[in-house]
């Protein structure tokens, strides 16, 4: 007995130590710092603003969001996938990120001029949301330049730089958010964002020497193709999926135009939203392994069943603390005012559940053993039943239709998405 338990504890030492050499700890660390510094200023931010700013610049940061999940024909996201594959091969890697690079950058381009057209024509029935798209137009181009320095560090395997990268770029924002709300209100919001992006992007140039390759190589006729095909088809699978989380507070901005309704809502998000962190810092840990790992189905099967019963047991006890202290954490945070949030915050709560247990780190392993249509097929039917469930709900219960449509979409596509996976590995 005595030996079994030595045992025991020698493996956990063992494991403990190659967690801490990969940056394991790293990147999960800078997560939960990033997480409660953005956590933090999204509180000062909506005590500074008013509720009526707030509900404006909420619903044309949505309608910007909605145009950024076409975001670089999804290049970030297929560079990541076939670099990481490539990790023993720097020339490859380089061939790939240039090309990836390039391409994303210059369509974000267009993307950038698309939101300013739309800023200009359309006429939104929320006052006010007009010009700060406007203001907001280029965030297309300073985002995906840092995100692609981001895939670079994850690619080589630089997990604490890519940690001191993200919680680099975390603090600025916040500083900057503040700083720029104080003194503008949520004008000020904008500029502080465009500042802290350009400057994390030249500190990731200069300090950790981490390249913006503009200038495309050429690239193997084979592996461009199977670089648009991933891309594109990542691209459709994150939009449908993020589709979830905006489609809802455009419908109310159509049915239901009033800021402080939309104000609430996105308040009932915040939380449940950011508890995503979880276990989207195991995949931005795991994911590269996974991908070198993608034909051994043996070693897959039996990390990805560990891994799930943990994130079931952290899950649920999460979850349970958020709903039985929803009432007095949303008056704490937020204020009074907001207090008519709560009902949507606990359903949203239940829906990371099954978000983050199954959803988020299933669908991402999907993305490993190059299975995208599949995520894409995925999310074509939960943008359906989002849609449609949007449109019949929200005239109905309001805000709770919202909150209720997202909560079946998790399940459903939590359900299609896990069940596919191990079907796939055993």
């Amino acid at each position: 007995m005595i030996m079994k338990t030595e045992v025991i504890i020698t493996n956990i030492k063992h494991l403990l130590r190659k967690l801490t050499k990969t940056g394991f700890f790293h990147i999960f660390g800078s997560s939960v710092l990033n997480k409660i510094l953005s956590f933090m200023c999204s509180i000062v931010v909506v005590r500074i603003v008013s509720k009526i700013s707030f509900g404006e610049y909420t619903y044309a940061n949505n309608i910007v969001s909605l145009i950024l999940l076409f975001s670089g024909l999804g290049m970030v996201s297929g560079t990541f996938q076939l670099c990481s594959e490539e990790v023993n091969n720097k020339i490859k890697q380089e061939e790939i990120y240039r090309y990836g690079c390039s391409i994303g950058s210059f369509f974000n381009l267009f993307l950038a001029i698309l939101i300013l057209i739309i800023s200009l024509i359309v006429k939104f029935k929320i006052e006010g949301a007009n010009v700060l798209i406007r203001l907001m137009a280029f965030y297309p181009l300073i985002m995906i330049l840092f995100e692609f320095q981001q895939v670079y560090l994850r690619s080589t395997l630089e997990n604490r730089k890519y940690s001191y990268s993200t919680t680099i770029n975390t603090v600025l924002i916040v500083v900057f958010s503040i700083l720029g709300s104080v003194l503008f209100e949520v004008k000020g919001l904008i500029f502080g964002t465009y500042l802290a992006y350009i400057l994390s992007v030249l500190i990731l140039s200069m300090h950790f020497r981490v390249p913006i390759l503009l200038k495309k190589k050429k690239l193997d006729a084979t592996v461009k193709k199977l670089l648009y095909r991933i891309s594109i088809v990542s691209m459709c699978n994150n939009g449908l999926s993020q589709l979830l989380y905006l489609v809802d507070i455009f419908i109310m901005g159509i049915i239901l135009p009033n800021e402080s309704i939309i104000a609430s809502y996105k308040i009932a998000t915040v939380i449940p939203t950011a508890m995503a962190f979880i276990p989207s810092a195991i995949v931005t840990y795991i994911y590269p392994y996974f991908a070198m790992n993608r034909d051994d189905k043996e070693w897959t099967y039996q990390h990805y069943i560990l891994l799930l019963k943990s994130m079931l047991i952290i899950n649920i006890c999460i979850s349970l603390l958020l709903i039985i202290f929803s009432s007095k954490l949303i008056s704490l945070i937020y204020g009074d005012v907001y207090l008519d949030a709560v009902p949507c915050f606990r359903v949203l709560v239940i829906s990371y559940l099954f978000s983050g247990t199954f959803r988020i780190i299933s669908g991402n392993l999907l993305v490993t053993q190059r299975k995208v249509e599949f995520n894409l097929f995925v999310a074509i039917i939960s943008g359906i039943i989002n849609i449609i469930g949007n449109l019949i709900l929200i005239p109905k219960y309001g805000s709770m239709g919202a909150a209720i449509v997202t909560l079946i979409v998790v399940v459903v596509s939590s359900l299609i998405s896990t069940t596919y996976y191990i079907k796939l590995i055993k």
